[in-house]
């Protein structure tokens, strides 16, 4: 429960300077809205603290939370094939494309369904 009282910081930067700093606050467990599930709201790519907690608490946290859901017993891999379809709810899922397809070109269409709340 103690998880449920903390805000994630969530903060991206391009390396570029193409864009401003996108930053937002977030409960770091979030309650899925259909179904009613705790989700972990973190991840080691955009996350960049946690607010209530001092620097190193919030880095030691953080990285204990990473390294739990990315265990193998959490993922699901994807195998592309011509015509092949994968969907997943935002709102409860990571993910992350491995770059294991060069030199081959990956391509696709992405459609975004509903709105977050």
């Amino acid at each position: 429960r103690w998880l449920e009282t903390l805000t994630a910081v969530h903060s991206y930067v391009y390396d570029d300077g193409s864009w401003p700093e996108v930053r937002a606050e977030h409960p770091a467990i979030t309650t899925h809205p259909e179904t009613g599930a705790k989700v972990l709201y973190v991840n080691r790519s955009y996350t960049s603290h946690i607010k209530e907690l001092e620097p190193a608490e919030s880095r030691s946290l953080l990285a204990f939370l990473y390294r739990l859901t990315e265990q193998p017993r959490f993922q699901c891999r994807f195998r592309r094939s011509a015509n092949a379809l994968a969907f997943w709810d935002n709102r409860a899922a990571q993910h992350m494309a491995l770059w294991d397809y060069r030199p081959a070109v990956r391509s696709g269409h992405r459609v975004d369904i509903g709105q977050a709340q």
